[in-house]
């Protein structure tokens, strides 16, 4: 039975479109996450590690330093094997592999989280109470899927959409630049208009308060005779 490549069939329903270009934004955003997780993720399987050897009077390295190194293998572990199967499907070993770290780094981490309570210290009997439960699902939420998966994941989404959120970045930034030029045209002719119609008005103005020359100002002088001529006249 042929398997499928997970990444091909999910980047195919974004690809070419203007969805490629957030999602690869959301995936550099998980990526980030991813690391910073993981690099808790490593420090608590590291001190979940001494709680283990304390738990049963064991000795897993000669050098501290190498304990570091096995904290962080089974982190790698998953990505890589996880990686290998979600490319190919059909490579059931892959996932058995990743499947058996993510249970070493798993059991570490909850030993940890739960201050020694999955193993007692005292090497009494294993305890599945409360605090296990409540640190086995904080470590599975943050830390399994927060940390290996969303790493897993992003990276892959990251390579895949690469080209096509350039692309769609490009056109974004040229729509945004032809939407800037468009508003700077209409605000210049809009103050054209209003300069244009403030001058208009303006000489409406000055012809309202200047008078026409072709209206007379006023009628022309009389000579008005006086009351004794008119009784003269009157005589006569």
């Amino acid at each position: 039975m042929a398997g499928q490549n997970i990444w091909d069939t999910l980047s195919s329903k974004v690809r070419g479109g203007p969805m490629s270009f957030s999602m690869f934004i959301i995936a550099l955003v998980a990526f980030g996450i991813g690391i910073s997780l993981s690099l808790e993720d490593w420090m608590s399987s590291y001190e979940g590690l001494i709680f283990l050897e304390q738990a049963f009077g064991i000795r897993t390295v000669s050098w501290e330093w190498m304990r570091l190194v096995m904290a962080i293998t089974p982190w790698v572990g998953q990505i890589v094997f996880l990686g290998l199967w979600s490319l190919d499907t059909s490579r059931k070993w892959a996932l058995a592999a990743a499947i058996l770290w993510f249970v070493l780094d798993f059991v570490s981490d909850v030993q940890f989280r739960s201050d020694a309570a999955l193993f007692p210290l005292d090497g009494s009997n294993p305890q599945i109470n409360r605090t296990v439960w409540v640190s086995a699902a904080l470590t599975f939420i943050y830390f399994t899927i927060g940390a290996e998966l969303f790493i897993t994941a992003s990276s892959a989404m990251v390579v895949t959409l690469f080209p096509d959120a350039i692309k769609e970045f490009a056109k974004l930034r040229a729509s945004i630049t032809v939407a800037f030029r468009d508003a700077e045209r209409i605000l210049k002719q809009a103050e054209q208009r209003g300069g244009n119609s403030g001058g208009g008005n303006n000489n409406r103005h000055q012809q309202r308060n200047q008078p026409r020359r072709d209206v007379p100002q006023g009628q022309p002088r009389r000579d008005v005779p006086n009351l004794a001529e008119l009784l003269s006249d009157l005589d006569e």
